[in-house]
C-alpha cells in the first residue's frame, strides 16, 4: 500500500476569501492548491486565510515564495506532508466579509469586496463558475435565472432573501492532510 498526492478541486474559500489578500490567482502560481479558513492542527489561528501549496514551491520558485512571505498579511508557515502552508492574516477592511462568509450570506458582501471578487474572478462572471458571482446580486438577472432553476429542482418556491448556493461545508474549508491522500491498494 503507498499513499499519493490527490489534490482536490478548489474549494468555496479559494473563489469567495483569497482575493481578500488582493492577487489574481495567477500570481499564486503553479504550485497553488488550495486555500482554507481553518487548519485542523492549527486551531489558535482561527480567522486566518490558509494558503496551501506543494512543497517543492518552496525550493522551486524562491522568488514567488519570498514575495508571498513578506506581504503584510503574512502570518507564519509551515511543511505539511508533502505540502507547505502559509497562513495570513484577514486583512481589517475585509473582516466583516470573511464572518459572511462563514455565515455563507455571500449576497451580503459588502460593495467594495464585490468589486474586488469580480475583478479578480474576470473569467468566472462569464464561465461555468457563473454562479459562484451570481450568488453575489441576488436582484440580476443570472440570480434570479439560479433561484428559478432551483426552485424546480426541488419543487418548491424559495423565500425572498434566500442565498441562492448552499452553506460552505465546513470540511471542504477545513485543511485536513488525510483529505489530500488517497490509499492505492
Amino acid at each position: 500500500m503507498t499513499a499519493s498526492a490527490k489534490p482536490k478541486k478548489y474549494n468555496r474559500s479559494t473563489f469567495y476569501v483569497l482575493p481578500m489578500l488582493r492577487q489574481p490567482l495567477a500570481y499564486y502560481g503553479d504550485y497553488f492548491i488550495n486555500t482554507f479558513v481553518r487548519d485542523e492542527n492549527y486551531p489558535d489561528y482561527d480567522s486566518h486565510i490558509f494558503v496551501l501549496f506543494d512543497s517543492s514551491f518552496v525550493v522551486d520558485d524562491k522568488d514567488s515564495y519570498h514575495n508571498l512571505c513578506s506581504s503584510e498579511h503574512y502570518e507564519t508557515d509551515y511543511c505539511v506532508g508533502d505540502y507547505h502552508m502559509i497562513i495570513f492574516n484577514i486583512p481589517d477592511e475585509f473582516y466583516v466579509d470573511y464572518q459572511l462568509f462563514l455565515a455563507s450570506k455571500y449576497s451580503k458582501f459588502t460593495k467594495e469586496y464585490k468589486k474586488v471578487l469580480t475583478h479578480t474572478w474576470p473569467s468566472v462572471v462569464q464561465g461555468k463558475h457563473s454562479l459562484t458571482i451570481a450568488a453575489l446580486y441576488p436582484d440580476s438577472e443570472k440570480s434570479k435565472g439560479h433561484k428559478l432553476d432551483l426552485e424546480e429542482k426541488i419543487g418548491e418556491r424559495l423565500p425572498e432573501g434566500v442565498e441562492i448556493i448552499s452553506v460552505i461545508d465546513s470540511k471542504k474549508e477545513t485543511f485536513k492532510l488525510n483529505n489530500f491522500y488517497e490509499v492505492i491498494v
